[in-house]
């Protein structure tokens, strides 16, 4: 089996045929995507006060929502595991599967500087801080798309709030046509190469929709 076929799934090997994406470049893309973290992707997710998740609820949806602490609340006992000092973020009210063996995407950002780092990976423990992800897959990404911005976010933010809205729909909509950055989030299915499910986080963004 091929790098790439240990890497892709079965539908994204699909689509790049079809682009047209010679096996070759993809088997150079393959080899960029690790079974573990570089040193220096340990470094970055160390050096973070925010860590953007993707975690499936108790009913097999995807959300994507942020673990916030102070710096050093992300730790990397080796290349193979990352620990996350904190919950996230409305975790109990959307029923967020973070029990051992569950699936998790995550992304490291810097947006000061552009840089961002990508992992997904499986929860291997529990404890009353956090938990600890054992790494699937680990790479880099290029900074389009992230818009630079000087942010600093709180070590102990207040106690968020879910709010139901009453027309879902129309209010999503604005919100995503007034945002330039958002974070979304896929499940990549179970398949016979790879039968465990990965869970995907992504950064999308583009001038507001006038």
């Amino acid at each position: 089996m091929s790098r790439s076929e240990q890497v892709f799934h079965a539908g994204e090997l699909i689509l790049q045929n079809r682009a047209g994406v010679a096996p070759s470049y993809r088997e150079r893309v393959a080899h960029a995507i690790r079974p573990q973290m570089p040193q220096q992707h340990r470094d970055f997710f160390e050096s973070l006060p925010v860590l953007f998740l993707g975690l499936l609820d108790a009913r097999g949806r995807v959300w994507a929502t942020p673990a916030v602490g102070e710096v050093g609340f992300l730790r990397s006992r080796d290349p193979g595991h990352l620990a996350v000092g904190a919950r996230p973020v409305l975790g109990e009210t959307l029923w967020l599967d973070v029990r051992a063996g569950a699936k998790v995407g995550a992304v490291g950002m810097e947006m000061a500087s552009r840089r961002r780092n990508r992992m997904n990976g499986t929860i291997t423990a529990v404890n009353g801080e956090g938990f600890e992800i054992a790494v699937d897959l680990s790479f880099g990404n290029c900074p389009q798309y992230i818009q630079t911005r000087d942010l600093v976010w709180p070590a102990n933010p207040p106690a968020p709030e879910a709010v139901a809205l009453p027309d879902w729909e129309s209010q999503s909509r604005a919100l995503v046509a007034q945002a330039d950055t958002f974070l979304s989030r896929r499940a990549r299915p179970r398949c016979q190469r790879a039968p465990s499910m990965g869970l995907m986080l992504r950064t999308v963004a583009g001038g507001p929709v006038s």
